[in-house]
């Protein structure tokens, strides 16, 4: 059922609206992703005036006298335009596609696992669904098969010299018998959910924003066959285009989003790959800081996506045992796409900012910085941070 009763409107608010040049743009985005007969005539730029409840309670002031400015009650000066709420509660995940015409790669839970894992290198993607007889099952990603190595077969053999990296599989508990479903990483029921046709893209908006472990959606019919997927990346591009729509939010500078600032996880520049790996297994993350051991400067990024650029050859594995600086120029000499240098933003920039930052570099994260002179990271803001900012 779609959740109509968190449309975020409260009833003892009076709304007024005005009339806008982007009232186009919203039509043209229910016309895309909602049910166009079911748009209403509404503007785009909401001015919320709350009522005053103080005021009709006091009995030492004459009625329809003004409370003092400093009492008065006020409108969320960044608050996310009403609009943008009906757009997000009309829209369906069905119409919200992340193929964009490409086909969909997907493994079974009895494949073999080296063939898998040889299949997410050779496809360069990180994750893909993994389906039973009885439908969708999971997902399984190439950092799932980092850990498993490492659990299984050892740290010290896979970071010695010379060895062949397959034919050290082969001789570990039968890796070559081993099924995808023995690779999936004990995952948080969390991390598998999925959505039917008919759920508002509200719901995959609040689903990606607050769940910690949840990353993407499987979207299944009634007998949990796998359909599309809806993931944080695309629901990002989607934020991108409806800029127009957000109204007030948009403007919203970082150091009113109290949550972004906290300690950041990092790693040294003297640390390997595989100790930042092991941190983001460990706490749950998808990325970790590298900064200088000695100032603190925010030098790098380390994250999932950094796995991407490996290839099947023998001695691959070793390479995650390299000190994390070294690792990095190697895997940008790989990948075209990924940023020269780590991406950073300050406490004074604003939603809007950090949105177009993401979507034009196609990265998870940006790192707040406290000045450009010193570099060191205070919080950080990723995809999750920003559909959650978005709906709350």
């Amino acid at each position: 059922m779609e959740p109509t009763s968190v449309y975020p409107i409260d009833k003892n608010r009076e709304l007024l609206y005005e009339a806008t040049d982007a009232e186009g743009y919203l039509h043209k985005m229910f016309r895309l992703y909602a049910d166009n007969a079911s748009y209403d005539h509404v503007d785009i730029d909401v001015q919320i005036k709350y009522p005053d409840p103080e005021a009709a309670r006091s009995r030492k002031r004459k009625v329809g006298e003004p409370l003092p400015e400093a009492k008065r009650a006020k409108p969320e000066e960044f608050a996310t335009s009403d609009n943008y709420f009906k757009l997000l509660l009309r829209a369906k995940v069905e119409r919200f596609s992340h193929l964009h015409g490409d086909q969909l790669i997907v493994a079974h839970h009895n494949d073999s696992a080296l063939l898998t894992f040889k299949k997410l290198i050779d496809n360069r993607i990180l994750s893909c669904p993994v389906i039973a007889n009885h439908g969708f099952f999971g997902f399984v990603d190439v950092l799932d098969y980092v850990h498993y190595f490492t659990a299984d077969v050892g740290e010290h053999e896979l970071r010695s010299a010379g060895l062949d990296f397959w034919k050290v599989l082969e001789r570990h508990a039968g890796f070559n018998e081993k099924k995808v479903a023995d690779i999936i990483q004990s995952p948080k029921v969390s991390s598998h959910q999925a959505l039917q046709p008919g759920y508002s893209l509200y719901v995959a908006f609040e689903m990606l924003a607050r769940e910690r472990s949840l990353h993407r959606i499987a979207i299944v019919d009634d007998k949990r066959k796998l359909v599309n997927l809806v993931t944080q990346s695309a629901l990002l591009e989607f934020v991108e285009d409806g800029l127009p729509l957000l109204g007030p939010k948009r403007n919203k500078p970082l150091s009113l989003c109290r949550d972004l600032f906290h300690d950041v996880e990092s790693i040294s520049t003297d640390d390997s790959a595989m100790d930042g790996f092991g941190k983001m297994r460990s706490k749950d993350l998808q990325g970790v800081a590298v900064v200088d051991k000695e100032s603190g400067r925010l030098v790098g990024n380390l994250s999932a996506r950094d796995l991407r650029g490996i290839e099947i050859e023998s001695n691959w594995f070793q390479r995650l045992f390299e000190p994390v600086t070294t690792f990095l120029r190697e895997v940008s000499s790989k990948d075209p796409e990924r940023p020269e240098s780590v991406l950073s933003v300050l406490p004074t920039d604003t939603l809007e900012i950090v949105v177009k930052k993401i979507a034009t570099y196609k990265v998870h994260r940006l790192y707040i910085i406290d000045s450009e002179a010193s570099g060191k990271p205070v919080g950080v803001v990723t995809l999750k941070d920003v559909l959650k900012e978005i709906i709350s």
